[in-house]
């Protein structure tokens, strides 16, 4: 019984492990790039704060953890890129519209553009 029982579960995660690399499964991203339009050049840690705030109550704790958001750090001429889920694309723009100020400046951010591709969305868009 304890060699039938050790087999199955040997099946089982073969059967998982394969199970966990098919490209199907995976979640689909895309790549927002965002644009902060200001008199000023803005600080990209205050960017970055003020968008993880904005994200965190816009979208709540597990919706944000459903969308999967990176802010990369390549923040050129006002402009960086985030990385979110295919499904949130509208909630993260929708987000964009709430940030009014950052530090004591007014802004407005908004999204440039979106892509599939890392290298094409730089080549595009900075």
């Amino acid at each position: 019984m304890d060699e039938r029982r050790e087999n199955v579960l040997l099946n089982f995660s073969l059967y998982m492990s394969k199970l966990k690399n098919l490209p199907s499964l995976r979640e689909k991203k895309r790549y927002i790039i965002y644009e902060v339009i200001s008199n000023s050049k803005m600080n990209f840690d205050l960017v970055k704060d003020a968008l993880n705030g904005i994200f965190e109550r816009f979208l709540g704790a597990v919706n944000l953890a459903r969308a999967n958001i990176i802010i990369f750090e390549d923040f050129k001429n006002q402009k960086g890129i985030i990385k979110v889920n295919n499904s949130y694309i509208d909630y993260v723009k929708a987000a964009f519209t709430q940030i009014n100020k950052i530090g004591n400046e007014e802004v407005i951010v908004r999204s440039a553009g979106i892509s599939g591709i890392l290298n094409k969305a730089k080549e595009r868009y900075f």
